[in-house]
C-alpha cells in the first residue's frame, strides 16, 4: 500500500467561540499544513463502536463504518458520499485496522486536493473533552490548545447560538481542569496559548507555536482570501480583529460577570485574566441549574440548526451531531 503515515498530526482543541476557526485558517495558510474546513467530531463515536483496535477484515464492519461516516456532520459538510468511501484505496487502508491510517485518509487524502507532503490536522473543539482517547490513538500528535477569557467566550456563545453563559463558563472551567490534569501526568506534545495573545500580538505568539511544531512562520500567513468567521462580531472579516476582547464589560451585567468569575475561579486567575470582582473561591452550578441550562441549550441548539439549514437538512445535521454526542 502506497500510503505514508504522518505520525505527528495537529489537533486544535479549545471550547467553541475561542478562536479555533481563526487559528485553523492561519495554520492552513502554511504550505505544509492541511486542516479540513469541517470539524470531524466522530472519532470518539467510532472508536467506542468499533474499539480501539478495530477489525475491518470483516466486510460487514467496513460497510457499517462507511454508513456511519456518511451520516456524520463531517461528511455532510464536506459533501462526502458513500461512493467516495467505497473504493480500493480506502478498503485497503481499512484492512490495516489502524485508526491512524483511517483518519489520515479521511482528513487528508480524501479531501486534500492541493497540498502534498503535508502535516494534516483536525479542528474539533469538542475533542477538548477527549484528549486521553486522542493521545492513545495519536501518541506523537501535536495538541494545540487555544484558551479565551471565559467571560468573552460565554458572551460569544450567547450571541452566536443564544446559549447559556453560565453553562459555558462551567464547561470552560471543567474542560481546562481536566486537560491540565491529564497533561501533567503524560508525556504529550501539548501547547496552550491565549486567544487574546493571538489577536493582540500574533507574530510572537505564532512564532512560538510554529517553533513548537517545527515549522517556519511567515507574516503572509496572516493574509486571508476568504472570510474567517460566519457568525459573531468577526463575521465576514478577512483579517484578525485585534480588539475583539473585553467585550463582556459592555454586554454582560455585573451579576453575570460575577457569577462567571465564581464558576471559573481559580483557573481564570491563574491565566492572568483580570477579575472585576474580589473572588477567592470556586462555586459550580447546582444540579438543578445544570439540568435547566442543559435543556435551555439543547432547545436553542436545535432551533439554530433548523433555522440555519432548513427542516430536512437541519434534522440530518442534528442526527449527525447526536451520533457524535455533541
Amino acid at each position: 500500500m502506497d500510503f505514508k503515515l504522518c505520525k505527528s498530526p495537529i489537533f486544535i482543541i479549545g471550547l467553541p467561540r475561542s478562536g479555533t476557526k481563526l487559528f485553523r485558517e492561519i495554520l492552513n495558510n502554511h504550505n505544509n499544513i492541511f486542516i479540513p474546513k469541517a470539524e470531524s467530531l466522530f472519532i470518539p463515536f467510532l472508536v467506542k463502536k468499533y474499539g480501539l483496535n478495530p477489525n475491518f477484515d470483516i466486510l460487514q464492519n467496513q460497510v457499517n463504518l462507511k454508513k456511519d461516516l456518511v451520516k456524520s456532520v463531517y461528511c455532510i459538510n464536506m459533501s462526502i458520499s458513500y461512493d467516495d468511501l467505497n473504493n480500493d484505496k480506502f478498503n485497503s487502508i481499512l484492512k490495516t485496522n489502524s485508526w491512524q491510517y483511517i483518519f489520515q485518509f479521511l482528513f487528508d487524502d480524501l479531501v486534500n486536493k492541493t497540498k502534498k507532503n503535508i502535516i494534516y490536522g483536525d479542528k474539533s473543539p469538542s475533542y477538548i473533552n477527549h484528549l486521553p482517547l486522542l493521545y492513545k490513538i495519536f501518541p506523537d500528535a501535536n495538541f494545540l490548545h487555544i484558551i479565551r477569557d471565559p467571560r468573552d467566550q460565554a458572551l460569544s456563545i450567547k450571541k452566536a447560538w443564544n446559549k447559556s453563559v453560565y453553562l459555558s463558563a462551567s464547561n470552560w472551567y471543567k474542560s481546562i481542569i481536566s486537560v491540565k490534569n491529564f497533561v501533567s501526568k503524560n508525556k504529550i506534545n501539548y501547547l496552550e496559548f491565549k486567544y487574546e495573545d493571538l489577536i493582540i500580538n500574533p507574530r510572537p505568539t505564532l512564532e512560538l507555536i510554529f517553533d513548537f511544531i517545527n515549522l517556519e512562520f511567515n507574516l503572509e500567513m496572516l493574509n486571508f482570501n476568504d472570510s474567517i468567521e460566519n457568525v459573531g462580531e468577526a463575521k465576514g472579516l478577512k483579517s484578525i480583529k485585534n480588539n475583539n476582547f473585553n467585550k463582556f464589560r459592555n454586554h454582560l451585567t455585573k451579576n453575570q460577570i460575577k457569577k462567571i468569575e465564581l464558576l471559573t475561579f481559580p483557573i481564570i486567575k491563574s491565566l492572568d485574566y483580570n477579575l472585576d470582582n474580589k473572588i477567592n473561591y470556586h462555586k459550580d452550578l447546582n444540579k438543578i441549574e445544570q439540568f435547566l441550562f442543559y435543556l435551555y441549550d439543547f432547545i436553542f441548539h436545535c432551533i439554530y440548526h433548523l433555522k440555519d439549514k432548513g427542516l430536512f437538512k437541519g434534522l440530518l445535521y442534528l442526527r449527525g451531531l447526536n451520533q457524535s454526542n455533541i
